[in-house]
C-alpha cells in the first residue's frame, strides 16, 4: 500500500466521508484502498466505504495492486456542437481513468442535456461500458449517439407523465412530465434511464394512468424526450437487489455461552494473523455490544445454524482500553476475551516510562497475555530479563487484566529474552537492538 499525505473532512479517519489530496478539501483522492495502520477503507467514486480492520498493520502493510481502466469516448452525436446545442455529464471529458483491484466491477456513465428547443430525433444512447477489471487493466470505449435537430415549431407536442423508480439507497427518483412529439408517443410502461454526473442512474417509466397534457408548468417538467435513454424491451421499474448480509456467531466472554449472533452488511475479520513469534493459532477478534464483551466465533451461512440464538443489536470492535471502533480514540482491535497480562519493571528507574492509572512510572505491560506461547515455550514468564529497544526490563510477578492502563506496551516482536540472566545486574551483558 503506497504511502502519502491525504486530508479528510472530520477529526477521525474512521468517521470521514471522503479523502482529499489538498488541505482545502477541493480535490478528491483517487479511488482505492487507504489505511491509517489501524483500519482500511476503500474510496469509491469519491466516497469512503465502511471500515474494515487492518489486521496486518503490526507488520508490513498489505500490498494492494490497482489496475487502470481507461474510458475513451466515441462521440457520434450529430446536428449540434458540444457546449452549444448539448452538454455531456458524468464521466466526461475523456479519456477518463479509474483504478480498481483485479476482479472488481468497473463502470462508466455519460448523460446528455439538450439546450432548449432541441431534441434527439432517434433518442440518446450511450454504451456506458462496465465489467470486471482484468489483471493489467483495460481500455474501453463509450459510444454516444444522438441526431439533434430543432423541435419543429409546427409539431404537436404533448407532455407525458413518467413515474420515478425506487433506488438502491431506499430513495425514489422524482417523477415528472416529459415532452414528446405527437408522432413519438412512448409505449405503455416503457422504461427509461438518465445517467447522473456522480455515475449513478435514475430510472423512470411512462405511467399511462396519468393523462397527457398539452402544457405543464416548469415545476413539474422532468425532461425532453431526447434527454432520457429508452431501454428497449424493458418495462416498469427494475428490481431492487438487496444488499448482502453476513451472519456471525459470538461467544459471551462473561459466561462463555455461544448462542449469540449478529448480522453485518460487510464481511468481518475473524482472526488475527499468526506472527512469527507465536506458535499459537490466530486469536478471534473482540467486540463490545452495549456493556457486554464478546469474541467472534465463525460465520453462519444457514438460518438453521442460528435458530433460537440471541441477536446482538450493535456489536463493535473494541480495543484494549474498552474503546469501540466508532470512536476517534479507537487504537485498533483487541483479540479474544479479556485475559491476564504481565507487568514488567524497568530496571533503570531513572528512565521513566509514561503510564496511566494503576501503574508506577517505571512499569509497562505487553500486548500478549501470560499464557501466550511466547512465554510458555521459553520456561515460563518469570525467568530471565527482557530487552526492549535498548531498555532492560524484569518481570514483576504481578499481572493486570487491563494492559490498556499502560501507555508503554511492549510488543513481542521487539523483545529479546535472556533466560540465563537472573536480575537487573545482568542488564549490561544484553545486546541492545
Amino acid at each position: 500500500m503506497a504511502q502519502g499525505t491525504f486530508y479528510f473532512d472530520t477529526a477521525s479517519f474512521s468517521n470521514a466521508t471522503a479523502l482529499y489530496t489538498d488541505a482545502d478539501l477541493t480535490t478528491l483522492a483517487a479511488d482505492g484502498f487507504y489505511s491509517d495502520e489501524i483500519i482500511v477503507r476503500e474510496q469509491i467514486s469519491g466516497i469512503l466505504q465502511a471500515a474494515t480492520t487492518c489486521s496486518g498493520c503490526g507488520g508490513a502493510p498489505p500490498v494492494v495492486t490497482l489496475y487502470n481502466v481507461t474510458q475513451n469516448v466515441d462521440n457520434l452525436i450529430t446536428g449540434g456542437s458540444l457546449g452549444g446545442e448539448y452538454t455531456l455529464t458524468g464521466d466526461y471529458p475523456g479519456p477518463v481513468t479509474k483504478q480498481y483491484q483485479s476482479g472488481q466491477a468497473y463502470s462508466f456513465n455519460i448523460g446528455l442535456s439538450l439546450a432548449d428547443g432541441y431534441e434527439c430525433t432517434t433518442g440518446f444512447t450511450a454504451s456506458n461500458p462496465s465489467g470486471l477489471t482484468p489483471v493489467g487493466g483495460t481500455t474501453v470505449t463509450n459510444t454516444l449517439t444522438c441526431a439533434i435537430q430543432p423541435i419543429p415549431v409546427v409539431a404537436s407536442v404533448k407532455w407525458y407523465y413518467f413515474s420515478g423508480c425506487p433506488n438502491q439507497d431506499g430513495t425514489t427518483s422524482q417523477g415528472g412530465f416529459v415532452a414528446f412529439r405527437a408522432a413519438d408517443v412512448p409505449s405503455v410502461n416503457q422504461r427509461y434511464l438518465r445517467a447522473k454526473p456522480d455515475g449513478t442512474k435514475d430510472y423512470y417509466y411512462y405511467d399511462q394512468t396519468i393523462p397527457a397534457q398539452t402544457t405543464v408548468s416548469s415545476g413539474v417538467q422532468l425532461a425532453r424526450s431526447g434527454e432520457l435513454e429508452m431501454l428497449p424491451g424493458e418495462t416498469s421499474c427494475p428490481p431492487i437487489v438487496s444488499a448482502p448480509q453476513y451472519v456471525y456467531q459470538f461467544k459471551n466472554c462473561a459466561d462463555n455461552s455461544t448462542n449469540h449472533y449478529a448480522v453485518f452488511s460487510q464481511p468481518q475479520v475473524l482472526d488475527t494473523l499468526a506472527m512469527w513469534w507465536q506458535s499459537d493459532a490466530p486469536q478471534k477478534m473482540r467486540y463490545k455490544n452495549g456493556v457486554s464483551t464478546y469474541s467472534i466465533v465463525r460465520q453462519l451461512k444457514n438460518a438453521a445454524d442460528y435458530a433460537g440464538f440471541n441477536q446482538l443489536t450493535d456489536p463493535l470492535l473494541v480495543d484494549l482500553d474498552g474503546v469501540t471502533s466508532n470512536l476517534s480514540t479507537f487504537k485498533g482491535p483487541a483479540y479474544g476475551c479479556p485475559q491476564t497480562y504481565p507487568i514488567f519493571s524497568l530496571c533503570d528507574g531513572s528512565q521513566a516510562v509514561r503510564y496511566r492509572t494503576g501503574a508506577t512510572a517505571s512499569q509497562a505491560s505487553t500486548s500478549i497475555p501470560i499464557n501466550d506461547s511466547f512465554f510458555t515455550r521459553n520456561g515460563g514468564l518469570f525467568n530471565g530479563l527482557y530487552l526492549y529497544h535498548g531498555q532492560c526490563y524484569i518481570a514483576t510477578k504481578q499481572t493486570t487484566t487491563n494492559p490498556g492502563d499502560f501507555i508503554n506496551i511492549l510488543q513481542p516482536q521487539y523483545l529479546i529474552r535472556d533466560l540465563s540472566a537472573t536480575d537487573c545486574s545482568d542488564c549490561g551483558s544484553m545486546q541492545a537492538i
